[in-house]
């Protein structure tokens, strides 16, 4: 439950990064792979200072320290797995070593209270790419993370919106909704929706005649040969 403990923790400070189910389900491998994504650098051990800048642009003298010692996946294999089996009941008739137990699990309180000790801050401080999603949520992604993977969903499941960072007139990068074009059969006049739209039900209206229509995916099934012939 520390172990645990230690990675929810995190989450509050990536809400706007992250699923909304994801402390539903209490799988601290989700988390880390979760936050991973978001910031790549999120398993390195993280020291801040603040303090006021001097005129000419060089740091001043820090007012405030802080550190944040990493939660990572190699906490979880050396500890978090093997003390998940200790609460089942050994299958084989082999007595287990106690003394070994003993020191393994002694290693592992250690390693929390190690992290507790260290850690005087919590925090997600990074250079961002953030845009507003159409369904008013507020979104961001960390540069390297956004560099290394230049694509993002909506993490709320009534949206799931998708976006893809690119370069806008200016040459700065931006996200850009995912849209599909339809051309309207009787104007003739192209509109673009989001492709997250599709097999939602969605409705709207043909920008120029307003002509309403429905997006929805259908399966049909034909014959082969009706295919060849078409």
């Amino acid at each position: 439950m520390s172990i645990e403990i230690l990675f929810y923790k995190l989450l509050s400070h990536y809400k706007d990064e992250l699923p909304q189910d994801l402390l539903a389900a209490w799988q601290p491998k989700r988390i880390i792979d979760a936050l991973i994504e978001c910031n790549p650098d999120v398993e390195q051990n993280l020291t801040i200072k603040l303090g006021f800048q001097s005129s000419h642009g060089e740091p001043g003298k820090a007012f405030f320290q802080g550190h944040q010692k990493a939660v990572t996946r190699r906490l979880l294999r050396q500890y978090y797995h093997k003390l998940g089996s200790y609460l089942h009941t050994p299958t084989s008739s082999k007595i287990p070593d106690q003394q070994k137990m003993r020191s393994f699990l002694l290693g592992a309180a250690q390693r929390v209270e190690e992290h507790c000790r260290e850690t005087t801050i919590i925090a997600n401080i990074s250079e961002f790419h953030a845009v507003a999603c159409v369904c008013g949520r507020h979104l961001k992604r960390n540069v390297r993370a956004a560099k290394l993977k230049p694509y993002l969903k909506c993490p709320d499941e009534a949206c799931e919106a998708e976006y893809d960072l690119l370069p806008d007139e200016s040459g700065k990068s931006v996200w850009k909704l995912r849209e599909l074009e339809f051309v309207c059969p009787k104007c003739e006049t192209s509109n673009w929706f989001g492709a997250h739209l599709v097999g939602a039900g969605s409705s709207f209206k043909c920008v120029e005649c307003e002509t309403p229509y429905k997006v929805d995916v259908r399966l049909v099934v034909f014959p082969a040969d009706q295919e060849a012939a078409s």
